[in-house]
């Protein structure tokens, strides 16, 4: 699971944690008691911010807006990919994604992203 203390300080390895992430349905139907970790970690990296000492880097700063984008088309991914599976999550999963509204740590077209994996 990512936390907010472990949070990859580089989104090239956001991007490659995602990828397996994705990668995971039929663990994720051999193990559903593996999918509210998974589904946090992905939906910590919807809200992917840079490290302040890296906030002054115009590609880093690009790259992280591409992770937070990969990290909510993996959502979509793994929610059409395994939606039965995902359903018992899904009160939860609605939980989260509203407080990310309410935060107002979404952009527009993140906040679609997140709207068509629900």
């Amino acid at each position: 699971v990512v936390t907010d203390n472990h949070k990859p300080r580089n989104p090239q390895f956001a991007q490659h944690f995602l990828d397996i992430l994705t990668s995971c349905p039929l663990f994720c139907k051999k193990n559903p008691l593996s999918i509210p970790d998974i589904l946090k970690s992905i939906l910590s990296l919807v809200c992917y911010q840079l490290p302040p000492e890296f906030s002054n880097h115009v590609e880093l700063g690009e790259q992280c807006l591409y992770t937070r984008r990969r990290a909510c088309t993996s959502l979509i991914k793994l929610c059409s990919a395994i939606s039965t599976e995902i359903f018992p999550h899904l009160e939860s999963l609605v939980t989260r994604v509203q407080l990310m509204f309410q935060e107002n740590t979404l952009n527009p077209q993140e906040k679609i992203f997140l709207t068509e994996a629900l």
